[in-house]
């Protein structure tokens, strides 16, 4: 995948998935078998689905914003602004 088509995925990801909690952008973006290495959650994008919705009925009024990625193979690190 070329470095500008990773970068829009990424910010769909986190700026309309995360952000406007978009779970619809999950479906389309996230396969099956995804890993958050950062809280250890496992069971694929129904439980990032599932923590979107907790971030989003904890802090109704957020913003994310991506500002830098990293790519090893299948491993993809987000830096990213989260304003409340």
């Amino acid at each position: 995948m070329m470095a500008k088509n990773k970068q829009h995925v990424l910010r769909q990801i986190v700026e309309k998935g995360f952000g406007n909690a978009d779970l619809e952008v999950i479906d389309q973006l996230i396969t099956d078998d995804w890993i958050e290495h950062q809280f250890n959650l496992k069971g694929g994008k129904e439980v990032l689905k599932n923590a979107i919705l907790s971030l989003a009925a904890a802090f109704t009024d957020r913003k994310y914003t991506l500002t830098n990625y990293a790519v090893n193979e299948d491993i993809v690190w987000v830096h990213y602004v989260f304003i409340t």
